[in-house]
């Protein structure tokens, strides 16, 4: 086994905020009601990773037969997310490859935070066939974040007739915000709760033409509000009349016209991407909200012959119809992939427009114990708002600027890290994969 690494930086330039004493659940509110859907999640998760294990257990089976490589890579980062402070740790990517194409990648990881305490987490992308894959991933914190899911696509069901899709899974975030709804939020707007959800989505497509596919797709989320340990606000505390406090049960059915003729899924070096849909849900049928969802968007990704330049534009557009929709529910912008200067959800609103461009320069290339790999940097910007129908244009737009640092090993990892800039002050997110 062969051993890779890279290392990321970090910015001095961070909030970190200290966990209070105050219980995440208010004495009283667990009753046997509660404990038994903290019962019903717990064994989910515990579901979902067995499925996951049991999926990839066979071709595991079968690849210790073949003439797999394998290969590690191992992974140090640092982010500096606003929401959830000063994170450290590191990454243990095992890339599993057979004539030359990727079948396989684990990568266990253990953080570090003030907030989190020391996380585990267990990834795994496992690619059946060209560009089906089925995730796994496991995270557990001392500090009571925990995420558990399973998820399955294929846009290449026999031979490009139809596709498929699906995920199911369960979320406890500790650290998220809320600052109102409108673009003119604030940093005294500020407050903190913890989000806890479970439920999934599945969906089927059919192919009209080579690149263009029809998707229907199926949504059920059932969230619940919690107290947050961070020394700030509850929601309730400063917007007590937003809708969703007490949490909800969210059921809509969306169908999608998309047009995908990238070169590649995970490092597109050319050709569009563009989805035009439309998600009803309804109180009468499942769930507690009814409200209609508006979506609109186009990725392009142009290159020279060599793909050493690779422009990337994305656009776009989304508002959502509907009395009473819960806050979390909203058009929301902010965090690794949308307005990168800003944490998670930093903004809500009925509707969302973003502007996105990266030129990713791969500005140097080398072999490593055989592996070909790549080094790109990406100035970016990003520009975006959210609205309601009476806002003007052009009001509270919030530009973000700022760099990426990736490492790419073709044709699946990417290894990314964005450092961004905006009105709030600096983030610095490090992620798999490319933002768009």
């Amino acid at each position: 086994m062969e051993i890779l690494g890279i290392v990321t930086a970090a910015s001095p330039n961070v909030r970190v905020w200290v966990a209070s004493r105050r219980p995440l659940v208010a004495e009283g509110e667990v009753g046997l009601e509660a404990r038994g859907a903290r019962n019903f999640r717990a064994r989910l998760a515990i579901i979902l990773v067995a499925v996951g294990c049991a999926l990839a257990l066979p071709a595991g089976v079968a690849r210790a037969e073949g003439t797999s490589d394998f290969k590690l890579f191992p992974v140090p980062f640092v982010s500096t997310d606003p929401n959830a402070g000063v994170t450290y740790g590191l990454i243990l990517a095992f890339l599993e490859t057979r004539d030359a194409r990727t079948r396989s990648i684990t990568a266990p990881s253990v953080s570090y935070s003030d907030i989190f305490g020391v996380t585990g987490t267990f990834r795994h992308f496992y690619y059946p066939q060209g560009d089906e894959k089925i995730t796994t991933y496991a995270s557990y914190g001392t500090g009571s974040e925990q995420a558990y899911y399973l998820e399955y696509k294929n846009p290449s069901v026999l031979n490009r007739t139809y596709s498929l899709e699906g995920q199911a899974g369960y979320r406890r975030l500790i650290t998220q915000r809320f600052f109102g709804i409108g673009p003119g939020s604030t940093s005294d707007d500020e407050t903190a709760y913890t989000r806890e959800e479970v439920g999934g989505t599945a969906g089927v497509g059919v192919y009209l033409a080579d690149d263009l596919r029809a998707v229907l797709q199926g949504r059920l989320r059932k969230v619940y509000v919690l107290s947050s340990p961070l020394d700030l606000p509850a929601p309730e505390d400063l917007f007590p009349e937003t809708p969703g406090l007490d949490g909800d049960l969210v059921g809509g059915t969306k169908l999608s016209l998309i047009w995908d003729s990238r070169d590649s899924i995970d490092i597109p070096s050319g050709g569009l991407y563009g989805i035009a849909g439309l998600e009803i849900g309804s109180r009468n049928l499942v769930g507690d909200v009814s409200f209609q969802r508006f979506e609109l968007e186009g990725r392009a990704f142009l290159s020279g012959a060599s793909h050493r330049y690779v422009t990337a534009v994305r656009v776009l557009g989304q508002y959502v119809v509907g009395s009473d929709i819960p806050f979390f529910e909203l058009s929301r912008l902010g965090g690794s992939s949308e307005l990168r200067g800003f944490g998670e959800d930093r903004f809500a609103d009925h509707g969302k427009i973003l502007l996105q461009l990266e030129e990713r320069i791969r500005f140097y290339d080398l072999t490593l114990f055989d592996v070909f790999t790549q080094l790109e940097v990406a100035p970016f910007l990003d520009v975006g708002k959210v609205f309601d129908t009476h806002d003007p244009f052009w009001a509270e737009m919030r530009p973000v600027g700022g760099v990426g640092i990736r490492l790419l090993v073709p044709p699946n990892v990417v290894a990314a890290v964005d450092i961004g800039y905006g009105s709030d002050g600096s983030a610095i997110f490090a992620n798999l994969g490319y933002p768009f």
